[in-house]
């Protein structure tokens, strides 16, 4: 983890994740910048993955849609390998992958503050991180290891062994991991529909929210998409006293502009 400069405060944001709600701390980090260099948004999530082994005489779990599935206890190795997968590979999917242009009108990203002579755009970064305990944490997953060969429903504040592994749905080109969604959801982003207003998924149909844009990551396989920025928008906007919509996403390094 870098250094921050506070010098635009630090954002706490305490959403609903069962909800849907964004629920993580940002820091934008204006140090960094030159004339090459933009500053750095950096959104944290701390996850407390809850290692569930059934206590004595117990051999099933309730999954999302309350199915009672087969479950066994962890073995260390098992639980050290998925807590090390899920933090790497969620951190490596989401961070990175934007840029924000600074709007015009805002100057306290230009470089230098004396006379400057460029103005520095964001770099969105992301760093999960899963914590031991359930203090500070803005997410407590309990995961549990399912038995045999059964399907468990994971929701994003529940999962089992299996949503580190891919999977591949006829409706989408790319492959859908469930972890990488879930997260996500962590985020504040909904599926498609959601935001397509699709009338089957206002109805309640659950596929037809996927389907508005299968191949998303926040559908049926693990593309990003524009729309997914909005968490480092809203960050961007609430640290800066700014408006969302004026921060516009780049899915390509744009270098700081002169000025």
């Amino acid at each position: 983890m870098s250094e921050v400069n506070f010098e635009f405060g630090s954002l706490i944001l305490h959403g609903d994740s069962a909800a849907g709600q964004a629920n993580f701390d940002a820091d934008l980090n204006p140090d960094v910048r030159n004339a090459t260099t933009n500053a750095d948004l950096t959104i944290y999530l701390r996850v407390f993955l809850q290692r569930h082994d059934p206590p004595t005489g117990t051999t099933t779990y309730p999954d999302s849609d309350g199915n009672q599935v087969p479950i066994r206890a962890w073995t260390d190795l098992e639980w050290t390998r998925f807590t090390g997968r899920y933090q790497r590979e969620t951190t490596q999917f989401w961070n990175g992958k934007f840029w924000l242009r600074t709007p015009d009108t805002f100057h306290r990203l230009d470089w230098p503050s004396t006379s400057p002579t460029h103005r520095c755009n964001v770099y969105c970064r992301f760093e999960m991180s899963t914590v031991a305990t359930a203090d500070g944490a803005h997410a407590i997953i309990p995961v549990v290891r399912v038995n045999g060969r059964h399907t468990f429903r994971s929701n994003a504040l529940l999962y089992s062994h299996l949503d580190i592994e891919a999977e591949q749905y006829p409706q989408s080109r790319s492959r859908f991991f469930t972890h990488l969604h879930e997260v996500g959801h962590l985020l504040g982003l909904a599926h498609p529909g959601v935001a397509a207003n699709t009338p089957g998924c206002t109805a309640g149909d659950e596929m037809a929210c996927y389907a508005a844009d299968p191949d998303s990551v926040l559908g049926l396989g693990s593309t990003l998409r524009d729309d997914h920025v909005q968490p480092w928008q809203k960050a961007a906007s609430l640290l800066t006293g700014t408006r969302e919509a004026d921060w516009t996403i780049r899915r390509s390094r744009e270098y700081p502009r002169r000025i």
